[in-house]
């Protein structure tokens, strides 16, 4: 999502139901694109569920059948947009 990101409070709109919702999108669009198999990359950073969230999302694109690397430490998120580059991954979050 880039430094954009999903603008909402915890508990709110961004609950774990809307992180998978959005996560089913984006892998429809995956697999619709053909390139799954070219995987995601997954980081979080220190704000509060960020990890949750992190992995909440990766379930989903792995039950699509998309490849996912999940970076498991804080990082910031050019570090992640890098790795997704550096791997030739078709997308990051």
């Amino acid at each position: 999502f880039g430094t954009g990101g999903w603008r909402a409070f915890i508990g709110e709109e961004f609950t774990k139901d809307n992180v998978r919702l959005v996560a089913q999108a984006v892998a429809n669009i995956t697999n619709r694109e053909s390139v799954a198999d070219r995987g995601f990359v997954i980081g979080y950073d220190r704000r509060f569920l960020s990890d949750k969230a992190g992995r909440w999302f990766a379930e989903v694109l792995a039950a699509n059948g998309i490849v996912v690397s999940f970076i498991d430490k804080f990082v910031p998120t050019p570090i992640v947009m890098f790795k997704a580059k550096e791997m030739g991954c078709a997308y990051s979050a």
